[in-house]
């Protein structure tokens, strides 16, 4: 269980990351001027490509981290459920191992009343 709260933090730890870093959009707010903004009429030769290109990585690499993820989650429900298994076996031959002892002290007892039983129908024989 403590597995399980430590993956589910560390997702909502990332995903709150995840979601700053596409609120900045890196402008800052000492812009000397706004000569560098591209207006409907103009042409701008220095078109960032590698830029684009990088976001678009970027998206894959986060999708990638969320396919890892997930896949993570499902391995460990899956550890979950296995140890869940595991536990449950081991109190299935616990309480095995409880009802063969009540029966052993069952046959102990009953084999301790028959002899007394015995013993005294001797005496009153002998008597």
């Amino acid at each position: 269980m403590n597995d399980l709260v430590f993956v589910m933090c560390n997702l909502k730890l990332n995903d709150n990351q995840v979601k700053k870093q596409a609120d900045d959009f890196g402008v800052e707010d000492d812009l000397s001027s706004d000569d560098d903004w591209i207006t409907e009429g103009e042409k701008h030769s220095n078109f960032d490509l590698l830029g684009a290109i990088t976001v678009q990585h970027e998206d894959k690499m986060v999708m990638k981290m969320k396919v890892m993820n997930n896949k993570f989650l499902v391995m460990l429900k899956w550890r979950v459920m296995v140890l869940k298994m595991i536990w449950r076996f081991k109190l299935m031959i616990l309480v095995l191992v409880l009802v063969v002892a009540l029966m052993f002290i069952i046959l102990v007892l009953v084999l301790v009343v028959t002899l007394i039983i015995l013993f005294m129908l001797m005496i009153l024989m002998n008597a």
